[in-house]
């Protein structure tokens, strides 16, 4: 029976689709596929880098759980109280030599895993930069790991000249922890904001008045020094932490990540108000 060209057309048209049109939709669906897997693929190796080479902010993370998790069990210990403590052996003898001590994330977080009870002498916060850290007896590598620390023995917040020391953990661009977030300060951005203490029975208000970067150790050293012996119009508080600049950055990854030895420290200033 002959086809005449019309029939031809319309089985064309409302037929079945070809062999060729087949091809190309599956073509087509085969290309999608491997688009969206080569984008999975890039979206998994990009995060397994970014924590391959940010494995000190889960660390750091992990250190933030364990200082605050201590903190909570204990109660804020007066002068008078720690003193008592010393004397009955319920708390470590507090050591003032640990600022100078260059340890790695992962020594760090050993610390922080250890038995040892430290005095809480009282909470630090500078709330516009997310900083809320347990401020302990001392600046042992211990306490460092725990929380941050006072460097000089017998002062009370509120009274003369107090300075607390803490680490920089180098995660100031992600989740800061301890104070890391100084790192992101600028004197025009922090000064007139506030650093807030509390020692369980009161909280202080201090006024930041200034913001260092860059201090070496020992003009940090003779500083110190000076505000301890002067006699202040107004009491003082000083945060100190490392200062990881860019200098600090090279010398790390130039001996890959295992000399943590900072010779800079960051200095914020305040006055009570």
């Amino acid at each position: 029976m002959a086809i005449n060209r019309k029939q031809m057309q319309h089985r064309q048209i409302n037929g079945k689709p070809s062999r060729l049109k087949k091809r190309r939709h599956h073509t087509i669906r085969k290309r999608i596929r491997t688009y969206w897997f080569v984008f999975f693929a890039v979206i998994v190796v990009g995060v397994g880098y970014w924590l391959g080479n940010n494995y000190m902010l889960l660390e750091n993370q992990a250190i933030a759980r364990q200082s605050q998790g201590l903190a909570k069990k204990q109660k804020v210990k007066s002068v008078s109280e720690m003193k008592k403590a010393i004397a009955n052996q319920a708390v470590a003898k507090p050591d003032y030599s640990g600022t100078s001590q260059n340890l790695s994330p992962d020594e760090i977080r050993k610390l922080a895993d250890s038995p040892l009870v430290e005095s809480l002498r009282a909470y630090v916060q500078v709330p516009s930069y997310g900083i809320n850290e347990p401020v302990y007896e001392g600046t042992s590598a211990h306490v460092l790991a725990i929380g941050v620390g006072i460097f000089e023995p017998n002062v009370t917040f509120g009274q003369g000249y107090i300075s607390v020391f803490g680490h920089n953990m180098g995660d100031s661009q992600a989740w800061p922890t301890k104070f890391s977030a100084m790192q992101n300060m600028t004197k025009a951005s922090v000064v007139g904001q506030k650093i807030l203490a509390s020692d369980g029975k009161k909280q202080y208000t201090y006024k930041i008045t200034n913001f260092q970067s860059g201090v070496p150790v020992q003009m940090l050293n003779q500083q110190v020094a000076a505000h301890e012996q002067a006699h202040l119009s107004k009491p003082m508080i000083q945060l100190v932490a490392c200062d990881e600049d860019a200098d600090f950055q090279a010398h790390l990854r130039a001996t890959n990540y295992t000399d943590f030895t900072c010779n800079k420290r960051l200095v914020l200033t305040g006055i009570l108000e």
